[in-house]
Order: structure tokens, then C-alpha cells, then sequence
């Protein structure tokens, strides 16, 4: 056999194989990933089992939810395949492409997923400019996670006026000293919206870069009473909406319609049944609401203590059974629950409920002291929701009645400040300092008097 032969069959043999190959590839390609389902509660494993016989079937449409709600659980691998399969039937599918682009993103496949998340922004019909935008900011995000700042910047400026990526154009501005540009962009954001926690955390970072500690210092204040509402990772709210939509989550979404419908008997069986196939303490917390609700301490109590075991004493928990002590007619356990959760977390509904324990026309010291720290609460409250005319109020009536409560005084100081009365703020300051410094001497002097 010649050497020219041998090189004919070589050939011959590798186009073979080569076509045995593509003749398989369609039917690997149709095998419908399945995941390891032994995490996933018992609903919600009966569920998407029941889904994956529906797409065996070919049943229209049932691929693409499936590669959803896997998505959702976090498959991201399973999900990928099926969105893969999908764009290859449907090339032109923008939901397909953004939920690829999220897997692959997921997945570190960084640089895929920015080609995908471009493909889906063009996609996007003319009417659909945010979606196209989400595309884009997402891309955006991916080049960062390349350290690749040039094709961020750029990505971020398509975005056009999508605020996420006005933001992330004033961080990128920020984070490589361009603080001018990054202010330009800033501005108008906080403008639009105001009080916003991370747009606050910006210009506070940038000031300090500056060296403009006062004004970073005044910014730095106002985050008490600021909003989160900018998801930088918007994939996650997706990801949870998604998940309402099917299996457990949905169940007790359900439940919790059937409860605001008045069907309260119906809605305790079905949580209870939810709790069981897998234990939620969010859930378990709502339940024991309705259960006092149905005034039935019992079950509330019972259900308590099982929180307790999982959770550890926490205000949520120790508010809940002070009210079931409430309905057992046991008042002073119920007081001792409700201040072990003040401790933990003062809230103004936890001190009134306090002062209900008492007869008010037996004008009770204590019972006018827990009034006046609810009000003192509330007004902390208003303060942080930034209600400051209101916040003024309330905390300078607990003031007069509160007159050696240092936490009065000084969220009295600080709404003050807020709203631009610098001298009364000047003053509640000073009865601040003076109760803190008497504070630390009687500490300084008992410590004296031990051995």
C-alpha cells in the first residue's frame, strides 16, 4: 500500500466519523437535561417532574418554561442546554437569548454572555427600548467582571438614560478619578431620585476622594433615612419573581390570598402542609400570626417553639409570643417577651402594646414611661423614613417627657440638623453630650467602688 493511499483512507475514514457524528448530533442535542432533584421540596419535585413529561411530549411552549423554571432553582447548566436547544428552533426569540445570556452569565462563561446579552438588546423591537437596555446594562456589568473598563464605559453610555447604568457609568468614572464626569452623571440621578442609599454612598466616596470630609460627613448622615431601591444585580429579583410563579413558592403565595379572602382554616392547613415539605421562617412566622388570629395561643405557642429551636429568640419571634401570653391571660410573661424584643430592636408598636398591659386610668408611671418611648420610637421611625416635620414632632414631645433619654435627644439633634434648624439642633446636641459625659461619670464611679 502506497503512502498515497494510505492518505486516501485516512481521509475517507475521518469524513466517515465526521458524518457519523453530525448524524448523532440532533439526537443528543433533543435529550432533555435532568438535574439532580433530591434538594427540591416534595411540590415543588412533583412539579417540574410533571413539566419534563410535558415537554417529552412536544407540547408547545413547555421547553422554554421548563428552561425557565429551572433557571429559577438554580440549574443554571440544565437551563443553559434547554435555552440552547430553544434558539436553535427559534433563532429570533428575545426572552430566549436575555435567559441565556443569564445562564451563561451565571455560569462564568463571562465573555458568551456579553455576545448573548447583545444579540437579545438586538432582538428587542422597536417599542421595547428598557428591554433592550436591560440587555445592555447587563453587558455592561459582564465587562466589568472582565476588568475590562473600556467596553464597560461604552456599554454603559448605549444604555442611554436606563438609571442602573447611568450608575454604573458614575461608579466606573469614579473608581478611575474623573470625579467632574462622574458628578455630571450623579446630579441628575439624585435629582430624579432622592434619598436613594447607593447614589448617596457615591457622592459620599467621591467627596472623601476629594478631601471634602465635611460634606462626606454630611452625606454619611443621611443614609439612615435613605431607600435601597437601585438592584445592582437586577438577575435576582427576576430569578424571584420567576420562582413565585410555580411549586411551593406559588403555593403559599396562594395561601396567603386565601388568608386576605377570610378563609383563614383553609389557608393554616395549607402552610402547615408547606412547612412540612420544607421549612420556611418567613412562613412559619405568618402562620403563627394566623393562628392568632383564629385566637389560638396554642398553636401559635407550639409553632413558637419550634422558631425558637431554628431561629434562636429574635424580636419577631418574641413579639408573636408575648401576644399568644396575651390570650392566655398571662400578662407578665407577655411583658417580659415584649422587652427582651425592645432590647433586641425597639420598635413604637412593641412599647404601646407595653403600655396596654397596664390600667392608663390609673395613670401608671410605668405605663406613661413605655407611652413616651413609643413616641420616642415613632418619631425615630419618621426620622428614617425621612418624615423629619413629623420626626421633630414626635421626638420633641418624648424629649418633654423623656428629658434624661439620651436616644431622644439625639435623633431630636440629628432631624433637626436634617431639616436645617442648626440652633435647635446645636441644643438637643448639648443635652445629648451632657447626659453621654453623666452618663460616663457615674459609670467611672461605680467602677471605683469594685474590688
Amino acid at each position: 500500500m502506497t503512502r498515497l493511499t494510505r492518505v486516501l483512507i485516512a481521509i475517507i475514514a475521518a469524513e466517515l466519523l465526521g458524518i457519523t457524528i453530525l448524524a448523532a448530533w440532533p439526537q443528543r442535542q433533543s435529550e432533555i437535561p435532568v438535574p439532580d432533584f433530591t434538594r427540591l421540596d416534595s411540590v415543588t419535585r412533583t412539579e417540574i417532574q410533571a413539566m419534563l413529561e410535558e415537554v417529552k411530549k412536544n407540547r408547545p411552549g413547555t421547553l422554554q418554561t421548563l428552561a425557565d423554571r429551572y433557571m429559577a432553582l438554580g440549574y443554571f447548566t440544565e437551563a443553559e442546554l434547554c435555552f440552547r436547544m430553544i434558539i436553535e428552533q427559534t433563532p429570533q426569540s428575545f426572552d430566549a437569548a436575555l435567559h441565556h445570556g443569564i445562564c451563561l452569565d451565571r455560569l462564568g462563561q463571562i465573555r458568551l454572555a456579553i455576545e448573548e446579552y447583545r444579540r437579545a438588546a438586538s432582538l428587542a423591537k422597536p417599542g421595547q427600548r428598557p428591554s433592550a437596555q436591560v440587555c445592555l446594562y447587563h453587558a455592561g456589568r459582564c465587562c466589568l467582571r472582565e476588568e475590562n473598563t473600556v467596553e464597560a464605559e461604552r456599554t454603559f453610555r448605549e444604555t442611554g438614560d436606563f438609571p442602573l447604568g447611568q450608575f454604573q457609568l458614575a461608579r466606573l468614572f469614579a473608581r478611575t478619578d474623573r470625579f467632574d464626569e462622574a458628578l455630571a452623571v450623579l446630579s441628575p440621578l439624585m435629582a430624579t431620585y432622592p434619598g436613594e442609599l447607593k447614589l448617596i454612598l457615591l457622592k459620599a466616596s467621591i467627596a472623601r476622594s476629594r478631601n471634602n470630609d465635611n460634606e462626606a460627613d454630611e452625606l454619611v448622615e443621611q443614609c439612615e433615612r435613605a431607600v435601597d431601591r437601585f438592584f445592582v444585580d437586577s438577575t435576582i429579583e427576576f430569578l424571584g419573581l420567576l420562582r413565585t410563579e410555580f411549586g411551593i413558592v406559588k403555593e403559599r403565595a396562594q395561601s396567603a390570598q386565601l388568608a386576605a379572602a377570610g378563609k383563614v382554616p383553609e389557608a393554616i392547613r395549607r402552610l402547615q402542609e408547606s412547612l412540612l415539605a420544607e421549612w420556611d421562617l418567613q412562613t412559619a412566622v405568618f402562620l403563627v400570626d394566623l393562628h392568632l388570629r383564629q385566637r389560638d395561643p396554642n398553636a401559635a405557642g407550639q409553632l413558637l417553639d419550634e422558631l425558637t429551636k431554628r431561629a434562636g429568640l429574635i424580636p419577631e419571634t418574641l413579639e408573636r409570643r408575648g401576644d399568644a401570653y396575651v390570650l392566655n391571660e398571662k400578662p407578665r410573661e407577655a411583658a417580659e417577651a415584649w422587652l427582651h424584643a425592645v432590647r433586641l430592636r425597639p420598635t413604637s408598636r412593641i412599647f404601646k402594646k407595653l403600655a396596654s398591659l397596664t390600667d392608663p386610668s390609673a395613670q401608671n408611671p410605668l405605663s406613661r414611661e413605655y407611652d413616651s418611648m413609643a413616641v420616642r420610637e415613632a418619631g425615630i421611625e419618621a426620622y428614617r423614613s425621612n418624615s423629619l416635620t413629623q420626626a421633630k414632632e414626635l421626638l420633641a414631645r418624648a424629649v418633654n417627657a423623656l428629658p434624661q433619654d439620651a436616644r431622644s435627644w439625639f435623633y431630636l439633634a440629628a432631624a433637626c440638623r436634617a431639616s436645617g434648624d442648626l440652633q435647635e439642633a446645636a441644643v438637643a446636641s448639648d443635652h445629648y453630650r451632657q447626659l453621654v459625659r453623666d452618663s460616663e461619670a457615674t459609670v467611672s464611679g461605680d467602677a471605683k467602688t469594685l474590688p
